[in-house]
């Protein structure tokens, strides 16, 4: 939007459409007081990596959750979650470990893009049977933090 024109009451004429000048500020020098102590610049901690969990769609921190990897030798589970070659990431628990061993492992096989269902399902196999993840898939055994005043009934 160009400023109005200025009559010569205002001190001349200005060309329409250009701006006026921005008024800058003059720092004063202080000769007269201490030198400003420097003080260290405070730094964020670093963020930890997100991955999502390709069963549930659950975006958790990376190690929480247990890393299956395509190499050359077939489909890994990756203890270490240092294994070169594409990777895909499952939350600990056994109904995430269910889904995705449903419908032939298309989930796991998708995010790895390749593999044999039966790469897919050893390597599941594989999780579970080095103890990864909670034994039963009901989550009954779960006990919630309740307060010591709270009082609890016999069914609950």
């Amino acid at each position: 939007m160009p400023w109005p024109e200025r009559g010569a009451a205002d001190g001349g004429s200005v060309v329409l459409g250009t701006r006026r000048p921005r008024l800058r500020a003059v720092r004063a020098i202080r000769t007269n007081q201490e030198p400003v102590k420097e003080v260290p610049l405070v730094r964020e901690a670093p963020r930890e990596p997100v991955r999502t969990c390709v069963a549930c769609r659950a975006a958790r921190p990376q190690r929480e959750l247990l890393r299956l990897a395509r190499t050359p030798d077939g489909i890994r589970f990756d203890t270490s979650g240092r294994l070169p070659g594409r990777g895909a990431y499952l939350c600990p628990e056994t109904p995430c470990l269910d889904t995705a061993a449903h419908r032939g492992a298309a989930a796991l096989r998708r995010a790895l893009r390749g593999g044999s269902e039966a790469e897919m399902l050893a390597a599941l196999a594989s999780i579970r049977d080095q103890g990864h993840g909670p034994t039963t898939g009901n989550h009954q055994d779960v006990q919630h933090q309740v307060p010591d005043s709270t009082v609890r009934s016999e069914n609950a």
